[in-house]
């Protein structure tokens, strides 16, 4: 059984940490033997090796201070017999490439999974953006494939940093079987949320990253007129709160903090998946998880036009769906929407992930 050494570049505090490392790593012990190593600050989940993150440790000369400060303790890899070296994002790749480097055997293959397109991100940093220009060259030159989480991240990446070894797109998966509609759990959550039959309800999944355009929902909600038309706002950010203190439909917004294991409950109590995005690089090379787990939970989608993939799948696919060619039509749409069927669709599962992930392992 091949061992991965798994290097995650977020920490048990974080939401994706639990929908997207956690299960990650789950389905692949089915198959390998998977060494996880978290990238931590002070949090209490238990890692089987915790590695101290520190602050701008996506800037190459801090990484590898930080690293060296490390060597030591990270010498234990020595003792096992490490196969394939995977790692999460750019700051889990420059550990990925350090460890590769400088503690395992040169013959050891590193697999660095992009999920952002951080420089698009960053642009109006020139530090930020300068910094993970330098981290990005660092980590593809040390790896010998590149997972990237869209087709739009991977042509744009490949093209600039003249990448020209494996690479293939692995989008942002939901579990199998957990966002699978049950109508039970809708009727009682709803009835636990005081929503009627009739009600329609919007569900916004997420955080207030700009990108996300959670406050042109709000205003949006805000100039709805159909008293039947609710708001669901999942979020750990409560600062959301603060947004809403002069919207005119206040009484209609449900605000909640869900942990992920319950998260799909309120899918099911939802009507329609808001995905308002700009037609930026950042959104355009995304993979939303909320895409994803709205699909997977049978949600129609309510989403602008842009240039993704995702939308590409709609724009294909017979479902469900409203697709706005501008993000300011939002208001007009909301106010005239009904319940409609819900999609039976499975879209980006973990299994059909991993299974084409595996080949790269086993070839690697």
């Amino acid at each position: 059984m091949l061992t991965i050494l798994y290097i995650s570049d977020v920490n048990s505090n974080e939401p994706i940490f639990h929908s997207q490392v956690v299960p990650h790593i789950v389905e692949l012990k089915k198959s390998y033997n998977v060494i996880l190593v978290g990238m931590c600050r002070g949090e209490t989940y238990t890692y089987d090796y915790s590695y101290r993150s520190i602050p701008g440790d996506y800037i190459l000369p801090l990484a590898f201070v930080n690293f060296l400060r490390q060597k030591q303790q990270l010498s234990r890899f020595l003792k096992l017999r490490i196969d394939i070296v995977y790692s999460r994002g750019f700051r889990g790749g420059l550990i990925g490439s350090f460890i590769k480097t400088f503690i395992l055997r040169q013959g050891i293959k590193h697999i660095n999974d992009v999920r952002a397109d951080v420089l698009d991100e960053h642009k109006d940093s020139i530090l930020k953006r300068n910094s993970f220009n330098l981290s990005i060259k660092y980590v593809f030159k040390n790896s010998d494939v590149l997972f990237f989480v869209s087709s739009k991240l991977r042509d744009k990446y490949v093209k600039v940093f003249n990448f020209n070894k494996l690479t293939a797109t692995c989008p942002t998966f939901v579990p199998d079987g957990k966002f699978i509609f049950d109508q039970n759990i809708r009727i009682k959550i709803r009835q636990k949320l005081g929503y009627k039959d009739d009600d329609v309800v919007l569900l916004y999944s997420g955080n207030l990253a700009k990108w996300q355009n959670a406050d042109l929902i709000l205003e949006a909600f805000s100039q709805c007129r159909n008293k039947c038309i609710k708001l669901l706002f999942l979020t750990k950010d409560m600062s959301v709160n603060k947004l809403i203190t002069n919207n005119e439909n206040k009484a209609h917004i449900t605000i909640l903090s869900i942990e992920y294991q319950d998260i799909q409950n309120y899918y099911f109590a939802a009507d329609y998946g808001l995905l308002i995005r700009d037609n930026t690089d950042t959104n355009k090379c995304s993979s939303p998880t909320k895409f994803s787990e709205y699909m997977n939970s049978g949600l129609p989608i309510i989403a602008t036009e842009i240039e993704s993939d995702y939308v590409d799948y709609l724009k294909k696919e017979q479902v469900n769906k409203i697709l706005l060619p501008h993000k300011n039509l939002l208001a007009e749409t909301i106010n005239g929407l009904s319940q409609i069927e819900r999609n039976k669709v499975e879209v980006n599962t973990l299994k059909k992930v991993v299974e084409l992930q595996r080949i790269y392992f086993t070839n690697s």
